[in-house]
């Protein structure tokens, strides 16, 4: 079967290929690193979490970081705050 003639599913092959099993989940949003940025600031508090940190933390490089966090440290802290009241106002 020519390439032309194949039925195309709308993603490249590499996408359709399985991860494996311990590949860590591509983050698609900025609720999806929220668990992870507030792990990175507990240790060393918000002055201590370098940005490299943070990357380290969420598997993200600085720069998607700031796509997703426009404001810097400052909004991702304020965006782990919320969500951990969000949390507690649901119990």
């Amino acid at each position: 079967m020519s390439l032309a003639a194949r039925p195309s599913s709308g993603r490249s092959p590499l996408a359709q290929r399985s991860r494996p099993l311990n590949a860590r989940r591509a983050l698609t949003d900025r609720a999806d690193a929220l668990p992870s940025l507030a792990e990175a600031f507990r240790e060393p508090g918000f002055e201590g979490a370098s940005l490299s940190i943070l990357s380290k933390a969420t598997g993200l490089r600085e720069g998607s970081l700031y796509n997703f966090f426009p404001g810097g440290k400052e909004e991702m802290m304020e965006a782990v705050v919320a969500d951990i009241d969000q949390c507690v106002d649901c119990h």
